[in-house]
């Protein structure tokens, strides 16, 4: 599984220790439902999900190859994704900018 927000990664390896409502509900059904060990980061712009979020018209989305097929290193094994291994050592400045 993939994400591109280092903030919510973190979050399902329980990096944070207290969470609001709303987000400590969700984070515990993803740590019940998943393994956090098996979520694994990918840059936004290699994120097929983030492609309908930009501005672009159907055309362009029928024709995007990595909305249909994913980045290109998905076909290769797993040991040749990327790898972050460094991203989740500790709550973000970010996380903790927004007093989650």
């Amino acid at each position: 599984m993939f994400s591109d927000s280092t903030v919510a990664l973190s979050w399902t390896r329980g990096y944070a220790k207290q969470w609001k409502p709303f987000v400590s509900n969700r984070v515990h059904e993803i740590q019940d439902l998943t393994n956090p060990q098996n979520w694994r980061f990918v840059k936004g712009e290699q994120n097929p999900a983030d492609i309908v979020s930009r501005s672009c018209s159907a055309e362009e989305l029928l024709k995007n190859r990595r909305l249909w097929h994913g980045p290109h290193w998905l076909t290769l094994s797993g040991e040749n994704w990327p790898k972050n291994e460094r991203l989740f050592q500790e709550t973000t400045n970010e996380e903790k900018e927004l007093n989650i």
